[in-house]
């Protein structure tokens, strides 16, 4: 299932794609040269990016991005605006959890999933839900196979995001302090 086309991020055109690229270009051989991030040159090209990007970037993303993800995840990421869903429905809500279980996505997409999860039900820790529960859960004898549907239910409980369209959903777990 896709992201929700109302919650889908933007998209670049080509041309804005290929802008970022070169300029993440110049910026990747600049600390790659200098490896400082005082250096003039390289603030001059990070200030371009963040004028043309949805948040303002530090030099660290762009020295450490290739242990974490690729160029094109990364241009693309940098046009997503995670914002808080005043109306967010329940199936939307799904819909952004399945993501995680999607094979045939693009990375980005599920980055964006999980950090709009994350600003939409604070404090939850999404991804330690999903594919580390006993951690989540902190018993580490845990081997817990939640639903969907679950995972929302822990996300609304420990946020304190009430969601109106929710149906009742049974807990079988405690709810960890923090």
């Amino acid at each position: 299932m896709p992201i929700p086309h109302r919650l889908a991020p933007y998209k670049p055109s080509n041309e804005e794609f290929v802008r970022m690229e070169m300029l993440l270009g110049q910026i990747e051989d600049k600390i790659f040269d200098h490896k400082n991030k005082n250096v003039p040159e390289i603030q001059e090209l990070i200030n371009e990016w963040n004028k043309n990007a949805s948040r303002e970037f530090e030099f660290h993303e762009f020295r450490d991005l290739h242990y974490y993800t690729d160029s094109e995840s990364f241009i693309h990421s940098a046009f997503y605006q995670i914002k808080y869903i005043d109306d967010l429905s329940f199936q939307e809500a799904i819909a952004l959890i399945n993501i995680f279980f999607e094979t045939h996505l693009h990375e980005p997409d599920v980055y964006y999933a999980k950090d709009l999860l994350e600003r939409n039900f604070p404090n939850i820790d999404i991804s330690d839900l999903i594919f580390w529960p006993n951690d989540w859960f902190q018993d580490n004898e845990l081997e817990a196979e939640l639903t969907t549907e679950e995972i929302l239910g822990y996300a609304i409980a420990r946020s304190g995001r009430y969601l109106p369209d929710a149906p009742d959903i049974e807990l079988k777990y405690p709810i960890p302090l923090n």
